[in-house]
């Protein structure tokens, strides 16, 4: 996650199960009300995750507040209507394209 943003207030329903089900295996099952400081990308130059580079997904898939970082940025992206051209950065290991196709599915959109 990008150290600099933050975590919306609310989590949004918008999160397709299939996409975050093999995620939140073997993950804790309490999240801490502020993961972002917890999350391995702390403190890591964020221009690093504006692509889909090796090292980014690499940070992302150890991560330990991985569904909470992927599922904040989904409810954020819904919340603010954010176009697949206009999302950016990996969030929880997913690229703009699998987020919007997540919440396409989500929504019932083909």
């Amino acid at each position: 996650m990008n150290s600099n943003m933050t975590s919306p207030s609310g989590l949004s329903g918008c999160v397709s199960a299939s996409l975050l089900a093999g995620l939140e295996a073997g993950r804790p099952a309490a999240v801490p009300e502020r993961w972002w400081e917890q999350a391995a990308c702390a403190g890591l130059d964020p221009h690093m995750f504006d692509d889909a580079s090796p090292r980014a997904r690499a940070v992302c898939r150890g991560c330990l507040v991985r569904v909470a970082c992927a599922r904040d940025q989904l409810a954020w992206e819904e919340a603010y209507k954010v176009r697949r051209r206009t999302r950016v950065g990996m969030f929880g290991g997913f690229t703009p394209y699998e987020r919007a196709a997540a919440s396409r599915r989500a929504r019932g959109v083909a």
